[in-house]
């Protein structure tokens, strides 16, 4: 079963005024920016209310986990696509990381546009079902992805995952980029800052392709 259910209720052109999203990539940055900072804190609102009711037994610590999975920009983004959000937005990067956040960050301020365009209820109601749509058991393996798809590997393939590592240059910033393989089978690879964030990505992608049934080994 995928994260997020790909028959998503609503296309961000039914629930945004016409004018607002056709205007939407052409928002000047300094006020793409308020909305992206505005919509994040509806979205955590709503999110984290969501998640309280729906899971009253849970302690605080899942809570955040839940939270922290579902609006993470690997989530936000693929939403943002299934939506039809990624079609209306323009940039320039070319690391995996930034084009993620670029598309989180749009899905956030679409979320203050509804909010101002089409009031609190709407807003809840769509986010709700956002929340109702994603695979809230998988999220939560997420948060301790390394571990998680090592158990995951060797409970199907009877197989430990390994990494590599090379550094890069860019703008006079070293970034690490890391893959993950199993056996000789390449699964896929990611890029940051951080050795850390590298290797905890890496995996989090390749556990969210074994939960996705995406992974196949020659």
């Amino acid at each position: 079963m995928a994260l997020v259910n790909t028959d998503l209720p609503h296309t961000y052109e039914e629930v945004v005024e016409d004018d607002l999203r056709k205007d939407f990539h052409t928002l000047k940055r300094e006020v793409f920016s308020k909305l992206e900072v505005l919509g994040d804190r509806y979205f955590d609102f709503i999110i984290l209310e969501l998640c309280i009711n729906e899971y009253p037994d849970f302690e605080q610590k899942q809570i955040n986990q839940l939270y922290g999975e579902i609006k993470s920009n690997m989530i936000l983004a693929e939403v943002a696509d299934e939506i039809g959000l990624g079609r209306l937005i323009t940039h320039n990067s070319t690391s995996e990381y930034r084009s993620m956040k670029v598309i989180a960050d749009a899905y956030e301020a679409s979320t203050a546009i509804l909010w101002l365009t089409a009031g609190r209820d709407k807003t809840y109601e769509w986010v709700q079902k956002l929340f109702k749509a994603t695979n809230h058991g998988h999220l939560l393996l997420l948060n301790n992805a390394i571990v998680n798809f090592e158990k995951w590997a060797k409970e199907v393939f009877n197989i430990e995952p390994f990494y590599t590592q090379t550094e890069i240059e860019i703008q006079n910033r070293i970034q690490h980029i890391v893959k993950v393989f199993l056996s000789d089978n390449f699964i896929t690879e990611s890029q940051r800052y951080t050795l850390k964030e590298a290797k905890e990505f890496v995996a989090k992608k390749a556990l969210k392709m074994a939960l996705e049934g995406r992974i196949k080994l020659d």
